[in-house]
């Protein structure tokens, strides 16, 4: 099987507890996948959420179904049994919470599982909507709830054409997320503090932070949304030169807000 893979990451932090959110965002150039399937035309998009093996992947074989194939054991999605079809997935109105109280179908002996997104003879309430899929995952014996922004349209001419517009998922194991929750409402001073910045960017040893005076502490994540690092006593300058190379996501709080920025350490 072909695979598709794009990884655009923006990290959010929010809550009293520092829970995180962290969301794919596709809005500006979302995956659009046709239902022209052919041997060597495969329309999909795989989705791997933490850096193993691929948890999702959405596949569009138009007249013959369209499914989010649940790879990795313990993966799972929203949804309802159905003898014929394995299950269909519910198609899930934003707000709606995603968690331990969720009617999952999920992936449990380790073999493929594929719950039904879309098929022409109205299996699914998908055809012509845009909504959200509510998903679990699991890794290192922990479960984690998310979601997949998807419109599926065309569908008059039994031609489904898929859309996938961002994804996000709860860093926190055993955490409910909403659909559609990006991380942002409790930040939403964040936009505009463009009075901080930091640099450089790729960074070898010392990152530098500047442009406020309050700033109550500083940390460092990785793409898991895992904090590696706390500055108890910010400063201007943080050595980073212990990081592994990679992506990181820095997060400044001041001023009751939050600004995160993602950077790279070589």
């Amino acid at each position: 099987m072909k695979k598709l893979f794009l990884t655009t990451l923006a990290l959010f932090v929010c809550g009293a507890m520092n829970a995180q959110i962290q969301y794919t965002n596709l809005e500006d150039s979302p995956i659009v996948m046709d239902a022209q399937y052919t041997m060597d035309h495969e329309p999909g998009y795989e989705i791997n959420l933490m850096g193993g093996n691929t948890e999702f992947y959405i596949q569009n074989y138009g007249e013959m179904m369209s499914y989010v194939a649940c790879f990795e054991q313990g993966a799972g999605v929203v949804g309802l049994a159905d003898e014929n079809l394995q299950a269909t997935i519910t198609l899930l109105s934003a707000n709606t919470q995603i968690g331990g109280s969720s009617s999952f179908q999920s992936n449990t002996t380790g073999d493929v599982f594929f719950p039904v997104l879309y098929y022409p003879q109205g299996y699914t309430s998908w055809g012509g909507q845009t909504g959200y899929v509510g998903f679990k995952f699991t890794n290192a014996g922990n479960t984690y709830y998310g979601w997949m922004k998807i419109k599926v349209d065309n569908t008059t001419a039994n031609n489904p054409i898929i859309t996938l517009y961002g994804y996000a998922y709860q860093t926190t194991p055993n955490t409910a997320i909403l659909a559609g929750d990006k991380g942002l409402s409790s930040i939403a001073n964040v936009e505009n503090n463009t009075n901080i910045s930091v640099y450089p960017n790729p960074v070898a040893n010392t990152i530098n932070v500047k442009g406020t005076k309050n700033i109550e502490r500083i940390t460092i994540s990785n793409v898991s949304g895992q904090e590696i690092m706390n500055v108890s006593y910010p400063k201007q300058q943080i050595n980073v030169s212990s990081l592994d190379k990679g992506v990181y996501f820095i997060n400044i709080y001041s001023n009751g807000t939050v600004k995160t920025e993602k950077f790279v350490k070589k």
